[in-house]
């Protein structure tokens, strides 16, 4: 018999002498940072310009330590970006310890600060986000599922490089303000920049075609935020999921993310610097992408709610609902804005009021301080409520939210028992009872939403409305026992044949709040 070699075996060497390599380059590009930065220390302690972390001063990098640090920043993103070693990584998990490391060490002040690193700062900041997104996007079958330790390594260097686009927005708000040009002066195509760090990353494609050059890291990092922190669809994903909530709340990210939004929310309506079709599509895609994030960071987060309740994110955020409808002419927010990933449509403001809508209720949900510093009246004065069975969607998140106002809030539920809607001026609870019992075959849970809040504002005795509510619901069928002769029947069955629908999705705190409002009708 022919001698037949074991090719596979041969294979395996081969594979295995290759990332012992790869492992050897990603060492040494490693080394590269590290021994720059440890001259950069040694200037510090020299007196130079520059400050370091701890408040010494440190010196600007030599142009020819510059190029060292920025070659082997680059190289770590190629060696992290090439499919072909993705493999190695799955081999060999400890090696993303050193891509972490790189990662963390871009985003440093040291590295951050043009006084020191000169006009390659953005890059840094670039390669670090660059480096994160791979590991966290790749392989994309079996994605990166971190451990807390790492999950608060990951988070840090997030935080760090959002810290920096918050500077950059505000530098360019001061700025502005101080002059009255508009336009897209200033911004870079995102591919020839992404490129320039890393041939073999097609991260552009997910994001805007033009951007501000120190704000692309950030629209890089948001780009992780929402990959991670999104609605799980596995019980894996559930459990990475509370992770990432619970470990953003010590992580510090909130601040700068919360910043960001708040920055861009101001730049959106500000009078003063007009920006240009391309600025317009940059901010409206961050500011999607950032409210996105923060919605998911919110949703029955107790933690990361405070974290935000005191801020002047609401209101903000409120706002541009009301500016959304207003630019829409009334006709609600349920355009199909897709995932508004690298699309430069010039998509309108209803995507991201959506999300707005989404955060606010998370919002609404836990913190009565939220629901007492929001107004709706100018909202559901935009709304047009009589649309409601075309108009499903805004209008199911507008009641929710209103709802959780209502029940935590006195004041909301006074100024919405005298509100009057344009264009007729019919009373609030009027319309309320016509979206309750009006009759509509398709808005079952627009129907419940309403009858929810109908019921908030009938059960405040301060408001006196128990009657005027009861006399709306005259002749409206009531089912179930003594139900058929009570005044408020038709509101009682309503509310316990939601409760019944709804039993499998609603926490017990609005379960136990849904039958105390239902005794209290009975009362």
């Amino acid at each position: 018999k022919f001698y037949e070699p074991d090719l596979r075996a041969k294979e395996v060497e081969e594979k295995s002498g290759d990332a012992v390599e790869w492992s050897d380059e990603v060492e040494f590009a490693l080394d590269g940072l590290q021994r720059t930065a440890a001259s950069a220390a040694m200037g510090a302690r020299k007196g130079k310009k520059g400050k370091a972390a701890d408040g010494k001063k440190m010196a600007p990098v030599s142009p020819s330590k510059s190029k060292l640090r920025l070659q082997s920043g680059r190289k770590l993103v190629a060696l992290c970006s090439s499919r072909m070693h993705h493999s190695f990584i799955a081999d060999d998990p400890s090696i993303r310890d050193s891509f972490l490391h790189g990662a963390q060490t871009m985003a440093t002040a040291e590295y951050l600060d043009a006084d020191i690193s000169g006009p390659f700062a953005p890059t840094f900041a670039l390669c670090s986000s660059l480096i994160v997104h791979s590991l966290v996007t790749q392989p994309a079958q079996s994605p990166w599922r971190p451990s807390r330790k790492d999950t608060e390594t990951v988070f840090a260097i997030l935080r760090d490089l959002l810290q920096s686009g918050l500077a950059c927005l505000e530098k360019a708000s001061a700025s502005s303000s101080s002059s009255s040009k508009s336009g897209d002066g200033g911004l870079i195509g995102a591919a020839m920049a992404v490129k320039g760090a890393c041939k073999m990353q097609n991260v552009h494609r997910e994001l805007p075609s033009y951007c501000e050059e120190g704000l692309l890291p950030s629209l890089v990092s948001l780009l992780v935020l929402g990959r991670k922190l999104k609605a799980p669809e596995t019980v894996e994903d559930s459990g990475e999921y509370d992770q990432m909530k619970e470990c953003l709340l010590g992580s510090g990210l909130l601040h700068p993310l919360v910043g960001i939004t708040e920055a861009l929310l101001r730049r959106n309506n500000s009078s003063v610097g007009v920006r240009g079709p391309r600025g317009k599509v940059q901010d409206g895609w961050m500011l999607h992408q950032a409210l996105r994030v923060l919605a998911s960071a919110t949703f029955l987060s107790e933690g990361n709610v405070r974290c935000i309740e005191r801020s002047e994110l609401p209101v903000l955020v409120l706002g541009m609902v009301e500016s959304a409808l207003a630019n829409g002419g009334g006709g609600g927010l349920d355009a199909d804005d897709g995932d508004c990933g690298g699309a430069d449509d010039g998509k309108s403001d209803t995507g991201a009021a959506k999300e707005c809508l989404h955060l606010l209720l998370n919002l609404t949900e836990i913190s009565s301080g939220v629901c007492s510093v929001l107004r709706m009246e100018p909202l559901l004065a935009r709304m047009d409520l009589s649309k409601g069975s075309d108009d499903k969607g805004s209008l199911n998140l507008v009641l929710g939210l209103l709802i959780n106002c209502a029940e935590k809030d006195a004041g909301c539920r006074k100024r919405l028992s005298g509100l009057a809607l344009p264009p007729e001026g019919r009373a609030f609870i009027e319309v309320l009872a016509d979206l309750a019992f009006g009759g509509r075959k398709d808005g079952a849970i627009l129907a419940a939403y309403a009858s929810i809040l109908l019921a908030f504002l009938a059960t405040d005795q301060s408001l006196g409305l128990r009657q005027q509510v009861a006399g709306l619901l005259k002749g409206k069928r009531s089912e179930g026992g003594n139900l058929a002769n009570h005044p408020l029947g038709p509101l009682i069955t309503s509310l316990k044949e939601f409760l019944r629908f709804a039993k499998s999705f609603l926490t017990e705190k609005q379960s136990a709040s849904l039958n105390n409002l239902v005794n209290n009708l009975l009362s």
